[in-house]
């Protein structure tokens, strides 16, 4: 398993990164897709994916 340092100490990437913005509105985890492009704003603020999942 990958693992980041956080204030000395080892988390895994879903810990340090995932975790602490799992219940926000404007999230959506899924699994099994791959990204085919990031969209930016004019403030180059990411503001939408373009991905394929389970090959669709």
């Amino acid at each position: 398993m990958d693992y980041t340092t956080k204030r000395g100490m080892k988390f895994s990437a879903h810990r340090a990164y995932l975790d602490p913005v799992r219940e926000r509105p404007n999230l959506r985890v899924i699994t099994y897709a791959h990204v085919e492009k990031v969209i930016f704003d004019e403030q180059n603020n990411a503001v939408a994916v373009s991905y394929v999942h389970k090959n669709k």
